[in-house]
């Protein structure tokens, strides 16, 4: 299984969708508030992220611009199974 590293190895996070690593990397205060607007593709999906419709978390391209800047500077870390022990 893969994991998503958040600081230090021992506090490893299992897989998670980008729903579940905005509501972790948010109660961490790792995030800092959206900057753009995203185009609004679907009036009936919700982005936590931006907190408006228009498209779901998981296909938020700042979101994910935002963990790979994260990942980037090393704040965030991919790592798989073998590696976590």
């Amino acid at each position: 299984m893969n994991a998503v590293e958040v600081g230090e190895k021992k506090d490893a996070i299992p897989k998670l969708t980008k729903e579940r690593l905005y509501r972790i990397l948010k109660l961490a205060g790792h995030l800092k508030a959206p900057n753009q607007t995203q185009v609004v593709e679907y009036m009936d999906q919700y982005c936590e992220y931006h907190k408006h419709m228009g498209h779901h978390i998981n296909s938020c391209e700042e979101l994910q611009s935002e963990v790979g800047d994260m990942m980037t500077l090393g704040l965030l870390t991919v790592v798989t199974a073998d590696e976590k022990n």
